[in-house]
């Protein structure tokens, strides 16, 4: 646990540092409504994912990587002093204030982040982590980025912008063991962000930023077990869920002024980064943008543009690196003529296989399934409740921004666009690859969108405010009860370091001299021992070195260039 406490204090303090920083630099006209520690913590989370992965591009993210992140942050330190900003948050920007008086929020936080804490020392229980996730590291810790990795194994074409982040707080270097803890650090910051600023229980109006708080804190228990992993799911749903959540907030003030949209839309280009699949998120670019074209406000508009680039710069440029294309699995937008490059029927493969996995039916041959088919097979193996009710939430929303379309009520253009992006978010996760672990959130937001249209929006005298309240007292209760009932077992967990990843049993095959492939023996999981270390023996056969070390990369034989593969190394 001592290991865990130790990489949360040093990703906090370097996302404090670089946040602020950042944040009093370019946004410091906005200092009512971005001066708070949530938004360093998130900005400076995003700063430091952007830095991971322009190092990778240059040399592999270990010590030397920390090191140089330190001297920037020591500058950083120093120019904040020299400007005179300091680090003194006003009691208005405070946490320490929401709480003040209010020592159930204290009380609440303090077993949040113990669970979450609990969660995350364990061993990694996803199985995807063990299929790639902690190779998929190991490359960025030894390696950076390299061509053609994706041949190897087709998941490190992913390519997600998490892995490099990770590599860079695994503090393999400082503890001899690679930490798999930025997932419990996310949420921690999340738990205590949604208790400590929630007025769900104390204020005068039933706020949509409130509800989406609540859901935040489910989606989390929910998703407890994927915590102690190094999977890329919590971080993106968790920013998908911060957006739509300080977008109420600064429409429930009334900010008028873009900049703060603006500001949450380059979070929404980050998150995918880390997932594809919250790419709808991004539409929420609407409105500042017209707000800006409206003003005339160029240099704004150009500024973030700049932003948006920078951002999504060292994401694509490791893309191409690692499968030869622009965006993976998609072989349609085909821009460079590599040697390395992943066959396209790879692409398209496992693009249909990432499908149909979602929709439960697992044939690839199935894919082309229509929904009234594959729906009830899908359906069966997801929790009904919550299915049912985000499916009708989704419904609901859509109805209620025709309804006030078609009947020209007045409706606030930035709800409008939060619900229809929420909307469009769950149509999106539904009829592509609706596997419950992508986009839970999409089927929760709804359904706290639609709550807060009938018990404040439309004002509805069926429950009022006060039984709302003793609900949620009842909610907050029930839930941190649960979560101190995951505490049995606890004296198992080890005290200083967190648990290694799993151990499996591998051989290996050497596919040029000195250069040694290793393969799971009893199913595509492998061994966090060895490396590098690929799923697919008969993929291993078909990939040759790009030259003499395995920084040199992978290439397809040209003997099997010509064939129609999958990600197996079949013919299909």
């Amino acid at each position: 646990m001592t290991s865990v406490l130790i990489s949360w204090t040093i990703i906090f303090a370097s996302s404090l540092i670089f946040g602020c920083g950042a944040v009093r630099f370019l946004y410091r006209n906005n200092r009512e409504t971005l001066w708070k520690l949530d938004v360093y913590l998130i900005f400076g989370l995003m700063l430091i994912n952007i830095y991971a992965e322009m190092f990778s591009l240059f040399y592999k993210v270990g010590i030397l990587a920390c090191f140089v992140l330190a001297v920037f942050g020591v500058c950083m330190l120093i120019g904040i002093k020299m400007s005179g900003g300091g680090y003194k948050l006003s009691v208005n920007n405070s946490w320490l204030e929401a709480v003040k008086g209010k020592e159930w929020r204290i009380v609440f936080i303090v077993f949040g982040i113990g669970a979450t804490l609990f969660w995350t020392v364990g061993y990694p229980r996803h199985y995807d982590t063990s299929l790639y996730h902690f190779q998929a590291i190991k490359w960025v810790e030894e390696y950076g980025v390299v061509p053609g990795l994706g041949n190897l194994h087709h998941r490190f074409a992913y390519n997600s912008a998490f892995m490099p982040l990770q590599a860079l707080f695994s503090l393999e270097w400082l503890f001899k063991q690679s930490l798999h803890s930025v997932n419990g650090y996310i949420c921690a910051f999340a738990i205590v962000y949604a208790v400590a600023t929630n007025n769900l229980l104390s204020g005068k109006k039933i706020r949509l930023s409130d509800l989406l708080k609540i859901v935040m804190l489910f989606y989390i228990y929910e998703n407890r077990e994927l915590i102690s992993s190094p999977c890329t799911d919590i971080l993106a749903m968790l920013l998908v869920l911060y957006i739509s959540i300080k977008w109420s907030e600064f429409t429930e003030r009334d900010i008028k002024d873009a900049m703060p949209y603006a500001f949450l839309c380059l979070l929404a280009v980050w998150s995918v980064t880390v997932k594809m699949s919250s790419a709808v998120c991004v539409m929420l670019a609407l409105y500042p943008a017209i707000a800006f074209i409206k003003g005339r406000h160029w240099k704004k508009i150009a500024g973030h543009i700049w932003g948006g680039f920078m951002v999504l710069l060292p994401w694509l440029i490791r893309n191409v690196i690692i499968s030869g294309y622009l965006l993976y699995p998609y072989p349609q937008i085909d821009l460079f003529n590599v040697d390395w490059k992943m066959p396209a029927s790879v692409c398209i493969y496992d693009a249909r296989e990432i499908i149909v996995w979602g929709r439960e039916i697992k044939k690839v041959a199935l894919y082309d399934l229509p929904v009234w088919k594959w729906f009830p097979v899908w359906f069966e193996g997801k929790p009904k409740v919550i299915t049912v009710l985000g499916l009708l939430a989704g419904l609901v929303i859509i109805c209620y921004l025709c309804y006030h379309l078609i009947r020209k009520k007045k409706l606030d253009a930035r709800y409008s666009l939060l619900l229809a992006c929420s909307a469009f978010s769950l149509a999106a996760w539904f009829f592509s690859a609706p596997l419950l672990r992508y986009g839970m959130v999409y089927l929760l937001i709804p359904i706290g969108e639609v709550i807060w249209i009938v018990l404040a929006r439309e004002k509805s005298k069926l429950v009022n405010q006060r039984s709302v309240r003793i609900a949620g007292i009842c909610l907050y209760v029930a839930m941190y009860s649960i979560y101190i009932s995951n505490w049995d077992g606890i004296k198992e967990y080890p005290i200083f370091m967190q648990e290694n990843y799993e151990w499996k049993l591998t051989d290996s095959i050497e596919i040029a001299d000195g250069v040694r492939i290793w393969y799971p023996v009893e199913s595509d999981q492998g061994s966090y021992d060895v490396f590098p270390c690929a799923p697919h023996i008969e993929m291993i056969k078909k990939i040759e070195p790009r030259g003499k070390s395995l920084a040199d990369g992978f290439r397809i034989k040209q003997e099997y260039k010509a064939l129609h593969l999958n990600e197996y190394g079949y013919e299909w």
